[in-house]
């Protein structure tokens, strides 16, 4: 059998699948035939629409433009505010810091303070302890010289202010 014979005999069998692929073949061939015809009526019809509507169809497309520009503008805006947020936010985290460093800083200070003002009150006490301690043994002493030997004791105190004693 030749490659011939089994087409036809192909064919004769499947006349059916073959007679609706053909049709099928020829309906596709006309749609597209009638889409060109349509798309050159609309490309027609567009343009003259657009000629006789020019102002319009600028006008829209400026307010298009105009409406797309303001919408980046928008977002670039906002991209700069959240920027500058997370910069003031970062500037805010680092003055706390910079304050809880100064606090802990000032209270050592204060502490420092206080242990020097005490230190400082109890060297005073002491030595007023020890002044009143001097001055209760010159008192002793001054009243035992005056029982014992007025005329030193006068002459000690002729020295130490600096006066004359006049009996």
């Amino acid at each position: 059998m030749t490659l011939q014979q089994a087409m036809l005999q192909f064919l004769l069998k499947n006349w059916k699948g073959v007679l609706i692929a053909l049709l099928g073949l020829a309906i596709m061939g006309k749609m597209r035939y009638d889409y060109k015809q349509m798309q050159a009526a609309y490309e027609v019809s567009v343009l003259q629409f657009l000629l006789k509507n020019w102002k319009g169809v600028l006008i829209a497309l400026l307010g298009l433009a105009i409406m797309g520009k303001m919408r980046y503008d928008y977002k670039q805006m906002q991209a700069a505010y959240e920027a500058s947020e997370q910069s003031l936010q970062a500037q805010i985290a680092g003055l706390k810091e910079i304050h809880q460093k100064q606090m802990a800083d000032m209270e050592e200070s204060l502490q420092v303070y206080r242990d020097t003002i005490e230190q400082v009150e109890r060297d005073y006490q002491e030595s007023q302890e020890e002044l009143l301690e001097v001055i209760e043994s010159r008192r002793e002493e001054f009243g035992r010289q005056f029982s014992e030997d007025p005329e030193e004791l006068s002459e000690t105190i002729m020295l130490m202010y600096g006066f004359d004693y006049v009996p």
